[in-house]
């Protein structure tokens, strides 16, 4: 009976230390393995406000947008004469400055035509989004030799996603001085009186 319980004894001593060493085996296991970390989160960027309102200006916008300079011919229209060139930006989808300088026709003594020179600058309103548009405007324009416009217009033009531009309408005229020569100032619009048909035609990129 001695002999039956000391075998035990030493069965039990046996598989205690035999589970010591399995745990101790298994804890430097885990210990020796790599730690897996997590992965960084991907910090999201975004976008400023300038370039959000850039994409949304060039989705929503209309092709003034994307083509905001040109420059373009104009009868009768900009600046105000027989034939003028203009330089022009679009400072937004619904205004644009231009400038430019042209020619008008003075009736000589003789029955021939004197030209001068003149310059001018304006302002125009189109409807944002619309590439086809009605627009508003309005512009001075001075001759050196004395003779000034003050025209308001109106009409409706055409801005093409390539920059293509088209435009017509009619100026309202205010003139004031005189040529050095003492001719009328309103040589260039009296046969229509004070108003005006006008075109314009160009390219903006």
């Amino acid at each position: 009976m001695k002999r039956s319980l000391k075998s035990l004894l030493v069965a039990g001593a046996m598989l205690a230390v035999t589970q010591t060493s399995f745990a101790a085996e298994k804890a430097k296991i885990v210990a020796a393995a790599p730690v897996a970390k997590p992965a960084p989160a991907q910090a999201t960027i975004a976008p400023s406000l300038t370039e959000q309102a850039g994409v949304k200006t060039y989705i929503e916008g209309s092709n003034r947008m994307r083509n905001r300079g040109g420059v373009y011919l104009s009868v009768l229209g900009e600046p105000f004469g027989v034939a003028g060139v203009n330089a022009a930006w679009n400072a937004t989808d619904f205004l644009r400055v231009h400038g430019g300088t042209v020619v008008l026709l003075e009736e000589n003594s003789s029955g021939g035509a004197t030209p001068h020179i003149g310059f001018g600058a304006g302002v125009k309103f189109m409807v944002p989004t619309w590439s086809f548009t009605p627009v508003v405007g309005s512009q001075f324009t001075f001759y050196p030799s004395g003779v000034w416009f003050q025209s308001e217009n109106i009409g409706l033009e055409y801005t093409a996603p390539s920059g293509f531009y088209i435009g017509a309408g009619i100026n309202t005229l205010f003139i004031g001085g005189a040529f050095a020569g003492g001719q009328s100032a309103d040589t260039g619009s009296k046969a229509l009186g004070n108003i005006a048909p006008y075109f314009n035609i160009g390219t903006f990129f």
